[in-house]
């Protein structure tokens, strides 16, 4: 059996086209809409929030799950301005520069982390001490 041959219209093709291009870039699109939708209800908390370094932290944490590592440190430096121990801040900055591939800020952030962790979070000692270690081995000729 042979394919029927029908010539198809210039603006059927593009319908199709298009119709895929948005089909396969709604996920996307409603992932990103949800990050935003939940970095402006944090901003909104940020006037009644009790522990405002922690609402940087999470601000700082949609921002990196949007992919905008020089905003996500912004926002971490926020969360250290008002409470400088903040562990999970210094874990923030020092993440964003493993995305940037930037393993020498990596590392100096990482440190001052477990600086900050062995007198303030003791539970996250170990964690940090592994992923320090493994930047270290990357970063040896």
């Amino acid at each position: 059996m042979k394919f029927p041959s029908k010539k198809l219209s210039l603006t059927a093709v593009a319908s199709l086209f298009i119709g895929i291009l948005i089909g396969s870039q709604i996920p996307g699109l409603v992932e990103r809409y949800n990050l935003w939708q939940g970095e402006k209800r944090a901003y909104e908390q940020l006037d009644n929030s009790v522990n405002k370094a922690d609402s940087w932290v999470l601000i700082s944490q949609y921002r990196y799950r949007r992919g905008d590592d020089e905003g996500s440190i912004e926002a971490a430096h926020k969360a250290l301005e008002i409470d400088p121990h903040h562990v999970i801040a210094l874990e923030k900055i020092a993440f964003n520069y493993l995305e940037m591939g930037d393993f020498e800020n990596l590392k100096i952030w990482l440190e001052k982390a477990l600086k900050e962790a062995e007198i303030y979070a003791p539970g996250q000692v170990e964690i940090l001490k592994v992923s320090l270690t493994q930047v270290k081995n990357q970063m040896k000729p």
